[in-house]
């Protein structure tokens, strides 16, 4: 069933494994861990090499395997199809969303509009920042990815407390 679903069939069952092109040797990878059964399952780019009717029976297989499957893909469609949880790890920090890859779109560009409408506040509260600090804080915040939101706070943070460090007055 794995075989004939991942297409091995049509390479032959009596094909010496050193024959095989990389794409037919990773099926035969694939359909050997699927036929495992293990608990755990890491899938790294698991629809490249596959056809169509391979992509979909793998899909279906997916769906039912009762086990944990960890998907590293490009391909959104299949993340949409077999994800149930989206992990997104990002500078060192990982968030996991309930639902597919379009729940986890939809959600992270919100909260990326959330944190680049908080932008102009934060920059607001560093104008009392010196001129040279004030001009890094600035460049953060005009680029806008939200990665640089949370560094904009850090150094915002840091250079509380070196200004306070050096008995300097700072009123925020």
């Amino acid at each position: 069933k794995v075989a004939n679903g991942l297409g091995i069939n049509k390479v032959g069952y009596n094909t010496i494994i050193a024959q095989l092109s990389g794409g037919e040797r990773a099926k035969l990878m694939l359909s050997k861990l699927l036929l495992e059964s293990p608990d755990v399952m890491l899938l790294d780019e698991p629809t490249n090499y596959l056809d169509i009717e391979a992509i979909e029976w793998l899909e279906e297989f997916l769906i039912n395997f009762e086990n944990t499957v960890i998907v590293v893909s490009h391909d959104r469609y299949f993340l949409n199809t077999v994800c149930t949880h989206i992990a997104d790890i990002d500078f060192g920090k990982i968030q996991v969303y309930t639902g597919n890859y379009d729940f986890w779109y939809e959600s992270s560009q919100l909260a990326l509009k959330q944190m680049k409408e908080q932008i102009p506040s934060i920059c607001e509260q560093n104008a009392m920042v010196p001129q040279s600090v004030e001009n890094i804080v600035l460049k953060a915040c005009a680029k806008n990815p939200k990665n640089r939101y949370n560094s904009a706070l850090e150094m915002h943070e840091d250079l509380k407390n070196s200004l306070k460090e050096e008995n300097k007055t700072y009123t925020n």
